[in-house]
């Protein structure tokens, strides 16, 4: 009996995760892939000179901050080298280049929520276009998850450069000083959430919710119209 509980655990867990893989793909590699383009764009080319300004996952994922996502939830990928001496205005394109990857996320969860909610409509009731449906809407999930993280503004996500360039000269010079302290925060607080029932990153939950409500709601008034 107790064999048997095991196994199925095991097999939802595989389930999930055959799920889960290609949604994390494809979130950490537009997200990475729009921070090389805007920084491109910007006057850069160091991201396209190191293979970064692709849509090839294998150039982004980081073995390590990979594995991490998938069994704990929060991970990172390789970060895309900018050279901000190439930039224009450092300090304004800096931030520009940040929010690049978390809008690219939402734009992307917006596209694969048409995509999800049209497949609900128009595809048969069986056990394959049960599997396609769920992997969209992992695709989705994954996506704002990702998005709303980076705009936390704690180093050293995207939110914290993005807030950077509109703090006044003492608020920069905390974030220096107190950077390395910041980020060891944010992992604990992480790991708190992963390791006990105090969530307190709980509130991106809320906000992710609101989101996939609205894009719901978008998705059915463009689909209405088509």
């Amino acid at each position: 009996m107790l064999q048997s509980l095991m196994r199925g655990e095991f097999m939802e867990f595989l389930l999930d995760l055959l799920y889960t893989l290609p949604a994390v793909f494809i979130a950490l590699t537009v997200h990475e892939c729009a921070h090389a383009f805007m920084s491109y764009k910007l006057g850069d080319p160091t991201a396209k000179l190191t293979g970064r300004l692709t849509l090839n996952p294998i150039e982004h994922i980081e073995p390590l901050g990979f594995i991490c996502l998938l069994c704990f939830g929060f991970g990172w990928a390789k970060p895309v080298m900018v050279n901000y001496s190439n930039l224009k205005k450092p300090m304004r394109d800096s931030a520009l280049i940040s929010l690049a990857g978390p809008l690219s996320n939402f734009i992307c969860a917006l596209v694969f929520t048409l995509i999800y909610y049209a497949c609900c409509m128009l595809l048969p009731s069986a056990s394959w276009s049960y599997a396609v449906v769920t992997v969209l809407l992992y695709v989705v999930v994954i996506n704002i998850g990702l998005g709303l993280f980076n705009l936390v503004p704690c180093p050293p996500l995207d939110g914290s450069k993005i807030l950077y360039a509109f703090l006044p000269h003492k608020g920069r010079l905390f974030f220096d000083r107190y950077e390395q302290y910041l980020n060891l925060a944010l992992i604990f607080v992480l790991l708190l959430g992963s390791w006990t029932s105090v969530d307190v990153l709980g509130f991106l939950d809320v906000i992710s919710g609101w989101i996939i409500d609205l894009y719901i709601i978008i998705a059915e008034k463009v689909l209405f119209f088509l």
